[in-house]
């Protein structure tokens, strides 16, 4: 009960502690907040941004001259039967929560110990450990002993490419001998509505039209859905991919005594493709810039959020893609509070372009430009998409009616210069670039699902 949870004690201690007890707090904390979105969830109350009013001893404070409760607590309590006041209570524990989580993450920064050298660990074997640190001290708090060590069988999808799967399978079916024969990967939806997902697709077909149209070199991979009722249907499985969060989980796995610096997607990279100075590395890290430039775009226009990495992929050839849009324009995962940066774009992507002042850097900034202008040429192209859907639509993305499309069309900002939208994307990459409320929500899920 809320109640319950408004009782919980500060979590933040003003006097210096350790990064494992940092953590402990950061999971008590990750854990409230879940039960409480779930109980929000469950009573159908929707997160706004109203503020309760509070005393001046802060929410839940006693006042000395009137005993263990004040007078305002009191009355708080008394209505919490009334939806409203109720909506208000949670909300109020729920921004609580989240303060007390920023003040940790500030906290476990500032007390995290300089790292002098690589830790020496079967990981340090890789020359990705040998020739590269992760971006900064204490960029990732988490304990890997406590990921649970057993095989993940969605990373075990690149131990095969689809194309000597489909052979393979070939060979063995009784119909491979016709020209007509073929394989298709598709997952079976039960209890999910996948018309949203089926939208968010149109309008990422619509922006990749576009950018073929302008001859904008970026990478998106599309993929198609059937819909054969409201709560099921056929999705396309993108081939030759695995999710970021399960890269990171086989290597723990496969080293369940690692005790060096967080295993990063640079690390993945230098491993798979090889050392920077190699072609193909350098090939795969173009093709991760491109798709980072799509994605990134296309994530901040939709407002696409749960952008953890369980819903981040990468393919053999090093692309980035996105998939699961279960929230994005007016609805999203609000009941937490994190996500406020225009797009994901943590350390681990920093360093495989190769640092803020390497060329690569500065190419991906460019390329973000130019992708940003050639949407904007066809702003109509986009909104119409919208548009067309809102009137008495059930989709939760659309609940805004016109009032989400006017926010789409403010996002791509028509008024603006060419000068002037430059400045704009060069904005919205350094509020992006490791930002905290997008670590908030890494940490999160991890500590609350267990998504790495």
């Amino acid at each position: 009960p809320s109640g319950a949870l408004s009782a919980q004690p500060s979590l933040v201690s003003r006097t210096p502690v350790s990064q494992e007890e940092i953590r402990a707090r950061m999971r008590m904390a990750s854990v409230l907040l879940a039960q409480l979105a779930r109980q929000q969830k469950a009573l159908g109350i929707k997160v706004t941004n109203l503020v309760v009013p509070q005393s001046a001893g802060g929410p839940g404070s006693a006042d000395p001259a009137k005993g263990s409760d004040s007078t305002d607590t009191m009355r708080r309590r008394s209505k919490l039967s009334n939806p409203t006041s109720q909506a208000l209570a949670m909300e109020e524990i729920r921004e609580k929560l989240i303060h007390e989580m920023m003040q940790l993450e500030e906290l476990r920064l500032s007390t995290a110990p300089e790292i002098a050298s690589v830790p020496n660990s079967a990981a340090t074997q890789d020359p990705s450990f040998a020739e590269h640190t992760v971006s900064a001290p204490g960029d990732s708090d988490i304990d890997i002993h406590a990921v649970e060590y057993k095989d993940d069988p969605s990373a075990k999808v690149l131990k095969e490419d689809w194309e000597s799967k489909k052979a393979r399978i070939r060979r063995a079916s009784p119909f491979g001998r016709h020209r007509n024969w073929n394989l298709l990967s598709v997952i079976v939806k039960d209890g999910a509505d996948l018309r949203q997902e089926q939208l968010a697709l149109q309008l990422i077909r619509e922006m990749q039209r576009i950018w073929q149209r302008e001859k904008t070199d970026v990478f998106v991979q599309y993929y198609r859905i059937m819909v054969t009722g409201e709560g099921c249907g056929l999705m396309e499985t993108i081939t030759n991919t695995v999710s970021v969060h399960s890269i990171k989980k086989e290597f723990y796995s496969r080293n369940p005594d690692y005790a060096g610096l967080p295993y990063t997607l640079y690390n993945y990279f230098v491993t798979s493709f090889g050392t920077p100075d190699t072609d193909r590395f350098k090939k795969a890290q173009d093709n991760f810039m491109r798709s980072l430039v799509a994605y990134s775009l296309i994530t901040y226009i939709l407002q696409i959020r749960d952008r953890h990495n369980g819903n981040i992929l990468l393919d053999t050839a090093g692309h980035i893609i996105h998939i699961d849009f279960g929230f994005m324009l007016s609805n999203s995962p609000g009941s937490v509070g994190f996500e406020m940066a225009p797009f994901k774009f943590p350390m681990e992507y920093v360093d495989i372009l190769g640092g803020r002042e390497s060329a690569k850097f500065q190419e991906f900034r460019e390329l973000l430009v130019t992708a940003f202008l050639a949407l904007r040429k066809y702003a109509d192209n986009i909104c119409l998409l919208v548009e067309m859907m809102v009137k008495d639509s059930p989709l939760p993305c659309l609940s805004g009616g016109q009032a989400t499309v006017a926010s789409l069309r403010d996002r791509l900002h028509l008024t603006l210069s060419d000068q002037q939208t430059e400045e704009l994307v060069n904005g919205l990459l350094m509020s992006s670039c490791d930002n905290v409320t997008m670590r908030m929500y890494d940490s999160f899920q991890y500590y609350s699902n267990g998504i790495l």
